[in-house]
C-alpha cells in the first residue's frame, strides 16, 4: 500500500522549508519519528495529526489524502475564481448573514440547473 500520508508530509515539509529534525523540534519528537512516518513504517496519533494540520495550516482529510484541498479557504478561494476574478475571503467575511445566505442560495440553484453532484445535505 502507497504511503500517501508519508509523501504529503515530507512534501508539506519541503514546501515549508523545514527539515526533519525542525519538524521533530516542534512536534515534541524525535527526527526519526518524522523520517518513520514519511517512510510509512510508523503513524502519528490523533493529537500529532491534529498538531501537523494546524502547524501547516491543513485540514485532516489533506494530510490524510481524501481531498487535493488543503484548506476550506482553499476551496472558498477555488470555487469563486471565475474568469480570473478572484473573490478576496477578507470580502466574503465582512458581508453580513442575509447577504451570506443569498450567495448559498445562488450557489445551490446554479448547482442544481447545471445539475452538479451535491456531496451530502449539510453542504452547499
Amino acid at each position: 500500500m502507497k504511503n500517501l500520508f508519508g509523501a504529503i508530509l515530507q512534501e508539506l515539509r519541503k514546501d515549508h522549508k523545514i527539515t526533519q529534525k525542525d519538524l521533530a523540534d516542534i512536534l515534541g519528537v524525535t527526527s526519526k519519528t518524522i523520517s518513520n512516518y514519511e517512510t510509512g513504517s510508523q503513524f502519528p496519533d490523533l493529537l500529532i495529526i491534529i498538531k501537523l494540520a494546524e502547524y501547516f495550516d491543513v485540514n485532516m482529510d489533506y494530510l490524510g489524502g481524501r481531498t487535493r484541498i488543503s484548506s476550506k479557504w482553499e476551496t472558498i478561494e477555488k470555487g469563486l475564481e471565475v474568469n480570473n476574478l478572484n473573490l478576496n475571503l477578507d470580502d466574503l467575511l465582512t458581508l453580513d448573514n442575509e447577504d451570506k445566505k443569498l450567495i448559498i442560495s445562488f450557489i445551490k440553484r446554479l448547482r442544481k440547473q447545471k445539475s452538479y453532484p451535491q456531496k451530502n445535505k449539510n453542504s452547499i
